[in-house]
């Protein structure tokens, strides 16, 4: 499930701008990633022009950090798309895009 924060039936990124039905505006966010245990905490910003290409690179970021070996279990963490200013625009949780254990 994705978490998209809403105003007015648009979504707000940047203190207001709005390039849901825009397009044409480009904004920076963050993609902060967190577990019960702990975040981290996305330094390098990413411009984005749509919510559809937002919502795309998130995907494309936890795919990326799921394909690195390692021992940790993904499925209890999630990424948070933020803006500059520390707003959530929206969440995806690595499951969602993993699928269940079998």
């Amino acid at each position: 499930m994705i978490r998209i924060l809403r105003l007015s039936n648009y979504c707000y990124l940047k203190s207001g701008i709005r390039f849901l039905h825009e397009g044409t505006t480009m904004a920076q966010l963050f993609f902060h990633c967190s577990n019960d245990a702990g975040v981290w905490v996305d330094r390098r910003s990413a411009p984005v022009s749509s919510l559809s290409e937002a919502m795309a690179q998130a995907a494309g970021v936890v795919r990326e950090l799921v394909m690195v070996p390692s021992n940790e279990d993904w499925r209890g963490w999630t990424l948070h798309a933020s803006d500059d200013f520390g707003h959530e625009v929206f969440a995806v949780p690595f499951a969602s895009v993993l699928g269940k254990a079998h």
